[in-house]
């Protein structure tokens, strides 16, 4: 809450309480029954916390957790979501132990070859153990399962780097009317793929530089 409040500018209780009236009544709405036969893909994102008792070192040298997610490969809505894992892991062991596989059992599901053990995933078809090329027909269907199956790393691309905070406005300023940036409460969203941004509004800054020091100092008790 305190994260979200200041996007908004509102208290952090101010958050807390939007969010205790507002989610019961979203959580009521009624939802859209999907048939069976729709086909799915899922794939494994790594989500850093700082939540170690779950999470693990990953390849990204980062504490993360392994999280599942599957979409509608018609609609590319999300329809299911395992339970976090470890980010070390592999997804072939989490898509067993998050419990995603439950609830999409029943349902065509398309994966790459991370799944490969997993007799009810879809995946493509490897090359032989001597090295030797696929037949055509094979390479085609390997083909056509990359174009279907990146649908879901365009999902997991625009969940990570949307900012629910447009960039601030712009409004002709008070002194010589000449247009200048809006004070917005918030920073302005980084890029897709930037690093992301510190808040330090309100905070007490020293030095021409801007950066953020101390201002109180503790006195020693010896003399």
């Amino acid at each position: 809450m305190r994260q979200i409040g200041p996007l908004f500018g509102v208290s952090h209780s101010a958050a807390h309480r939007v969010i205790d009236t507002v989610g019961p009544l979203l959580a009521l709405a009624p939802g859209r029954r999907r048939r069976v036969d729709q086909i799915t893909i899922v794939d494994g994102t790594l989500i850093p916390t700082r939540d170690h008792r779950l999470a693990a070192p990953s390849k990204n040298y980062r504490y993360s957790t392994n999280l599942q997610v599957a979409i509608d490969a018609h609609t590319r809505l999300v329809v299911a979501l395992g339970d976090p894992q470890p980010g070390n892991r592999n997804d072939t062991i989490v898509y067993r132990t998050s419990g995603i596989d439950q609830k999409l059992a029943g349902r065509p599901v398309m994966a790459d070859g991370a799944y490969r053990g997993n007799p009810d995933v879809i995946i493509p078809y490897r090359k032989p153990a001597d090295g030797s090329e696929l037949p055509d027909w094979k390479a085609d269907l390997n083909k056509q399962h990359r174009t279907v199956r990146a649908q879901v790393e365009h999902v997991l691309a625009r969940m990570k780097c949307f900012c629910p905070v447009p960039p601030p406005a712009t409004r002709p300023s008070p002194a010589d009317g000449s247009t200048g940036n809006a004070q917005s409460p918030c920073p302005a969203p980084a890029p897709c793929g930037a690093p992301p941004q510190i808040w330090t509004a309100g905070l007490p800054t020293s030095g021409t530089n801007g950066t953020i020091r101390p201002t109180t100092r503790f006195r020693s008790n010896r003399t």
